[in-house]
């Protein structure tokens, strides 16, 4: 995948107003792109909870509470958690009797 591919799915998850138009606009994604965006978005997404708990962090009774770079944690929770149902529809699709791209 090129980087202004890639640049473009972002941009086109940043816009969307709620998961379900992420899902949507993820739906026709060819199976490689969706898998390569879904391992980049979870590496930032480590990235960006690292970032967040060294710029503003607690315990709180015995629960680390990151406060930096939430918008950011949020957008990419969300697209990850959206990309990973996704694929997980598309296996169970493959599943069925009669699924899959063989038949």
């Amino acid at each position: 995948m090129t980087e202004e591919r890639f640049a473009q799915i972002y941009d086109e998850l940043q816009r969307a107003n709620c998961t379900c138009d992420m899902s949507a606009f993820l739906s026709v994604l060819p199976d490689h792109e969706l898998q390569t965006v879904f391992e980049v978005f979870l590496d930032q997404y480590g990235q960006e909870l690292a970032a967040g708990a060294l710029e503003c962090s607690d315990w709180l009774c015995g629960t680390l509470i990151i406060n930096g770079n939430q918008s950011s944690i949020y957008f990419l929770w969300a697209a990850v958690h959206v990309m990973r149902t996704e694929m997980e529809r598309r296996k169970a699709a493959s599943d069925l009797p009669g699924g899959g791209p063989a038949s």
